[in-house]
Parts: structure tokens; sequence; C-alpha cells
């Protein structure tokens, strides 16, 4: 059964090197620094907060769609807080 895994820890803990490990291994890797790079053609300068529902929206729509298709998914997020994660949990369990 494909699983989902929220990485949680500070940064330089070594989340980035086992999304990393699990995306050579066929796992879909969700990294919302790298959806502000993708959205703003590779400038992360451009982050802005007013944008921060289209970034939770692309990221949701990857880890939806990822695993309906049955993939592995790794949020590479860095989110510590229980508020953080909850997000992830809800969004686990609806996707069984």
């Amino acid at each position: 059964m494909p699983r989902m895994t929220l990485l949680v820890g500070p940064i330089a803990s070594g989340k980035s090197t086992y999304a990393r490990e699990r995306a050579q291994q066929g796992a879909l890797v969700v990294c919302d620094d790298t959806i502000v790079l993708a959205v703003h053609g590779g400038d992360y300068t451009l982050y802005s907060s007013d944008w921060k529902p289209l970034y939770t929206a692309v990221e949701h729509t990857i880890i939806t769609h990822a695993r309906i298709a049955g993939a592995d998914v790794v949020i590479d997020r860095g989110g510590r807080t229980q508020a953080q994660r909850a997000r992830f949990a809800s969004v686990g369990r609806a996707l069984g």
C-alpha cells in the first residue's frame, strides 16, 4: 500500500537528503521551496505571502493526484508545529 511521509525537523536535519533518496526509489517528493521556485520561474526572491493560497493549492493537488495514482509521497516541508502538521494529517486520512 502506498504511503505518505511527512518529514519534520529543523533546517539541516537531513529531511531533503532522505527525500532525495526516496525519490530515487520512486516516491514523489513535495517540497514547498520547489513549488515557489516553479511558479516564479526559478526566482525564490519572488516569494510572497499573498501567493500562499496558490502554493498550498499546488501542494495539495500534487499530493492528491500522486496518492490517487498509487505513488508514495514524501512531504519535505519542515512543519514542526502540530498545527502545521494537522493539514497533512487530514489530507492523509482523507486519501486513506
